[in-house]
């Protein structure tokens, strides 16, 4: 999660300059705060994520509008200015960003040697 947001940001706020997240160019305060926020806000919406696909699209859209919401708060607060964007693509990045997070923790289930292994014992 902290590598996609960073490289997300990297390309939309630096290169393309869309938005400024505290002032236009590299923040150090944002730095930190995209390293450390992404990674525990994926766990804690993986860790509540339905299985079934009714309760997962429900589960997406709650997750969408909290995430919306805190975005119109963080520009309140002047820690994000748009230049060239709207929340309308937010909306869109945060769909795609949940299904990808389901998709991502489904293949780790399936695929992942931690969750196949079975304890051996010595005899």
């Amino acid at each position: 999660m902290a590598f996609a947001t960073r490289v997300t940001d990297q390309l939309l706020d630096l290169d393309l300059h869309l938005y400024d997240q505290l002032g236009p160019g590299i923040q150090w305060q944002v730095v930190v705060i995209q390293t450390v926020f992404p990674g525990a806000v994926g766990i804690i919406i993986l860790n509540f994520m339905p299985l079934s696909r009714f309760k997962f699209f429900a589960y997406l859209i709650g997750c969408t509008l909290f995430s919306i919401v805190f975005e119109w708060i963080a520009i309140r607060v002047n820690y994000l200015t748009y230049n060239n964007w709207s929340m309308w693509y937010s909306v869109g990045v945060y769909i795609i960003g949940i299904i990808l997070l389901r998709f991502h923790l489904s293949f780790l289930r399936r695929n992942s040697i931690c969750f196949t292994m079975k304890p051996t014992t010595k005899k």
